[in-house]
């Protein structure tokens, strides 16, 4: 749930976060004020790491469980079935179903190693790890 959240911070879709907050049992009177904020067009700086740090207080003041990934990603590995089992063509077409942004940012000409890096670069900066090794999987049958 914090991930979830916190996720949808990162990406600036604080109406969702809050819609995700208001799901729990918390009542917080920061969150509160930041909410207001947002719905009356606050557009400081430090108003996600504000909202974020609130969402991280409050839910361990809640006790709610926080969810973990449940299994760790061996990137050695992932890196490996992406090199032997990909051709560039096909790499090409997965980063473009499901890692849109990695694939708009290769540029012509870049090898298929080079691409590999870029997305599990990607995948790792942004907790999708997880997410890429269950698509690959799917990708490849």
């Amino acid at each position: 749930m914090l991930q979830k959240i916190l996720s949808l911070i990162d990406e600036a879709k604080i109406a969702e976060a809050f819609a995700e907050i208001d799901k729990t049992s918390i009542k917080s009177p920061s969150i509160a004020q930041l909410k207001r904020e947002f719905i009356g067009g606050e557009k400081r700086f430090d108003f996600y790491d504000r909202l974020k740090m609130a969402v991280k207080n409050e839910l361990k003041e809640e006790k709610l469980p926080l969810t973990e990934p449940s299994t760790s990603v061996d990137l050695a590995q992932l890196y490996q079935k992406l090199n032997t089992k990909f051709n560039d063509e096909h790499l090409n077409l997965f980063c473009m179903l499901y890692f849109e942004p990695v694939h708009n940012n290769f540029t012509q000409g870049q090898g298929k190693i080079a691409k590999i890096t870029a997305l599990l670069d990607y995948a790792k900066r942004n907790n999708l790890l997880e997410k890429l090794e269950t698509n690959v999987k799917d990708f490849l049958g």
